[in-house]
């Protein structure tokens, strides 16, 4: 009788799920999902355009690395990252507007994963700057003189660097938990699959 109950409530919580709730362990992954999108219409959202002007205010590290490339001797390859790191995130984001790869209905799909690696190469771009930047956090003082690298050129150079590189450790840390408290509903539901009292 116990078990009729509870595969009767296991059941009706089936179809009480929320699509989120493929997170914390429901079995349709969230790639089906994707697959069920329909195709966006042809006419851009608000949004999208949104998104692309906020891509292309990474061409700001591209201007300074170009109008201040000789004013940093103590880090040469500085204003270079400066520049590298600014083209490639305005590329993405046009390609990300043209190419429409963050909907639902491409996410899945070929130019979807393509954006996705594209953006291992802003976090491993990140590094590079992480390596220059980081041992010299001194210079962010207003006392630390910049005779051999203008502030313009180390403080975009820092923050390109630790911005990407903290928003990767945040998502990281958000999946630990998603994982941790997936891990936990299983074992709360036992072997059999059935919630436990």
């Amino acid at each position: 009788m116990s078990l009729e109950k509870g595969y009767s409530n296991n059941q009706q919580d089936r179809k009480m799920r929320q699509p989120g709730d493929a997170l914390l362990g429901d079995e349709e992954p969230l790639a089906a999902a994707d697959e069920q999108a329909v195709a966006p219409p042809a006419k851009r959202s608000t949004k999208e355009f949104v998104r692309l002007l906020l891509d292309l205010t990474a061409i700001t590290p591209v201007i300074l690395g170009s109008i201040h490339f000789d004013e940093c001797p103590a880090l040469p390859s500085l204003t270079t990252f400066l520049i590298v790191f600014g083209l490639t995130c305005v590329s993405m984001g046009v390609a990300r507007f043209v190419t429409r790869a963050e909907h639902p209905y491409y996410r899945s799909r070929a130019r979807g994963r393509v954006m996705q690696a594209g953006g291992m190469s802003v976090v491993l771009l990140s590094i590079w700057g992480a390596v220059l930047t980081f041992p010299h956090t001194h210079r962010l003082s207003t006392s630390a003189p910049d005779g051999d690298c203008a502030r313009s050129v180390f403080l975009p150079g820092f923050l390109s660097s630790v911005l990407p590189i903290g928003i990767t450790g945040l998502l990281l840390l958000v999946i630990f938990v998603v994982i941790c408290v997936k891990k936990s509903r299983k074992a709360a539901r036992g072997p059999s699959g059935y919630q436990e009292v």
